[in-house]
């Protein structure tokens, strides 16, 4: 099977609601599930034609095929394992100001019961130094894009700037249309978002997002579809109850601490690339 596209990056920068946008375009084929981690993890409990069964089963030969996984852009390897499958693929990467996509990052760890340091600035100084949950690493673009472009022909990838995305997503999806030579009728796409939120009840929270080998070998019987729906239909609803406060704003003083102490380099680095600009015209 070829994979036309890849959204490949980057994290907290809007993939979600770029995949379901995508996704709900008639020629393009995208699996309801976002992340697909085949080429950016080591893959142990299935082979290769199971896992792409499980994702493009009802995939049509006519549709344009694509799928999303943040963690490619972060890794050279998984980016050449993705091009000797499919040497013609085009990737799709989102970014924002840095900053803001640390706090992000931050926030939706915290909401996970992941991240346990609730002072932003200690969090992200700890995590510089161990890279845990890539606060500051995942919001170096100019180098994993450097490295992109050194692989594949720059007419291949095509950069969306989050807040277009945010305040204009209809110019977001044509360009992304015409980038993969979808000539079909644009489907105005739903006003869902992907925000993080805080949860209400922090042992409800623990009970969700925690579990240990035991409950992964229980989960590895149960078919994916199955899988699918109980989180759909079950899971969903009560995360998205739980889930209702909006994580304490960051203020300017605090946002400018973290912009002189990690990237000032980066700024002037998206400044001088053009990056937000790179596919305006």
């Amino acid at each position: 099977m070829k994979i036309d596209f890849v959204i490949s990056g980057f994290q907290k920068c809007g993939t979600t609601s770029l995949h379901n946008y995508l996704r709900e375009q008639s020629s393009i084929y995208m699996p309801e599930e976002k992340e697909m981690y085949f080429y950016s993890r080591d893959n142990e409990v299935c082979n290769r034609k199971s896992y792409f069964d499980r994702f493009f089963k009802d995939v049509s030969s006519e549709d344009i095929i694509g799928f999303s996984d943040v963690d490619l852009i972060m890794s050279d390897e998984a980016l050449d394992k993705v091009l000797l499958d499919h040497p013609n693929v085009k990737f799709i990467l989102v970014i924002r100001d840095p900053v803001e996509r640390a706090i992000s990052a931050y926030n939706f760890e915290f909401s996970k019961g992941r991240e346990k340091n609730s002072n932003i600035l200690d969090a992200l100084a700890s995590d510089y130094k161990s890279e845990i949950f890539g606060y500051i690493s995942r919001s170096l673009y100019t180098s994993r894009v450097d490295s992109l472009l050194s692989k594949v022909e720059d007419k291949k990838v095509l950069l969306i700037d989050f807040n277009e995305m945010k305040n204009d997503k209809i110019k977001t999806i044509k360009r992304a249309k015409a980038f993969l030579s979808d000539r079909s009728v644009m489907n105005v796409p739903s006003s869902i978002e992907n925000k993080t939120r805080y949860p209400r009840f922090k042992v409800l929270n623990n009970l969700i997002h925690s579990r240990g080998r035991n409950v992964d070998a229980i989960l590895s019987f149960i078919p994916d579809k199955v899988k699918l729906g109980i989180k759909k239909r079950i899971l969903k609803p009560i995360v998205n109850f739980n889930n209702a406060i909006s994580p304490p704003a960051v203020n300017d003083r605090i946002k400018d601490e973290i912009r002189e102490k990690y990237f000032v380099r980066e700024l002037e680095l998206l400044e001088e690339k053009g990056l937000f600009n790179r596919n305006e015209n």
